[in-house]
């Protein structure tokens, strides 16, 4: 076969492969492959190095689990933002919109102890207004009123909930949503069970590992160290940029002195869920906000080697 055939061949024949892996690979490179914080290869496997040292003296068998936790309990808080042309004014008709938000959520069934008001500021506000003085004219700086402040924290069941106690503070005027966080009072008892999980799945490596094949005698535990975290939803969001191609040059300066008016764009915000590499991971698709609880040990065996303890040369290393 002549080489332009050939070349002609080989061109085509890698044209279709990366065709076919750009059509398989569109929907993933919209969020993955655009996003600045992407941790697609972040935890690429690597087995774990020790030195001759710490080879000869110590084996260790690490260990992981996740649970996740359904949350019972939403704290949505909202700023309550009054203004008045006085402080006192200003104060009064935060304490009317206050009392009438929280009247409003009680008439849902939401406890009055569930209901907190969190101070936050009263400020000055202050405009330019155009004066003389000394035969100049100057802007001069006037109070012409005030601002107050309140966080309004409501404690919550569930969406639905949270879904009428939106609405009843925005027919109040009240739109500014500070924080929406989720909790759960289980998270004790899950901390325990993700510990005994994480425990059992080092135990059972051990045994594989110290099969009596390679370890005529089995090494004896002589540490173990722990450590937990629980990761609330919040942390589990993830933004990305969407861009589309130009598919027009546009010249550098082209119309430059007419404003131009963006078109609104949807906030490319999801729920990733945890992003968690380990053992005993949960099964489920992250679907909705969910808790995680998961927890890392790492057990510490005795080495029988016939070195440990001993002051090794530099050739050993």
């Amino acid at each position: 076969m002549r080489p332009f055939t050939v070349i002609f061949l080989l061109t085509f024949s890698l044209l279709t492969l990366a065709n076919t892996n750009l059509m398989n690979a569109q929907m993933a490179a919209n969020s993955i492959g655009a996003n600045e914080g992407s941790t697609a290869h972040a935890n690429d496997f690597a087995a774990p190095s020790l030195s001759v040292t710490e080879a000869l003296n110590l084996i260790t068998v690490e260990g992981s689990a996740e649970i996740r936790v359904k949350p019972t309990q939403i704290r949505l808080v909202m700023a309550a933002v009054s203004e008045a042309d006085n402080a006192n004014e200003c104060q009064t008709k935060s304490a009317e919109l206050v009392q009438r938000i929280s009247t409003n959520w009680q008439s849902l069934g939401i406890a009055k102890e569930l209901i907190f008001e969190d101070f936050i500021s009263i400020l000055p506000i202050y405009e330019f207004e155009e004066t003389t003085w000394k035969e100049l004219t100057v802007l001069r700086e006037t109070l012409v009123r005030y601002r107050l402040q309140t966080n309004l924290h409501v404690q919550l069941t569930d969406n639905e909930q949270a879904r009428r106690a939106l609405k009843v503070a925005f027919e109040s005027g009240v739109t500014d949503i500070v924080s929406f966080d989720y909790w759960s009072p289980d998270l004790e008892s899950a901390k325990s069970t993700a510990l005994q999980q994480a425990i059992a799945v080092a135990r059972n490596k051990s045994r594989i590992l110290f099969d009596p094949e390679l370890f005529p005698k089995k090494p004896s535990l002589v540490n173990i160290t722990e450590a937990g975290r629980v990761i609330l939803p919040r942390e589990m969001y993830e933004s990305y940029t969407n861009t589309i191609e130009q598919s027009a040059s546009i010249p550098y300066n082209w119309r430059e002195n007419i404003p131009r008016i963006l078109a609104a764009k949807p906030k490319t915000t999801y729920y990733r869920g945890p992003a968690l590499t380990g053992d005993s991971l949960s099964s489920q698709l992250p679907m909705e906000p969910e808790i995680s609880v998961v927890s890392k040990v790492k057990l510490y065996f005795e080495s029988p080697s016939e070195f440990r303890g001993q002051i090794l040369e530099g050739r050993h290393e």
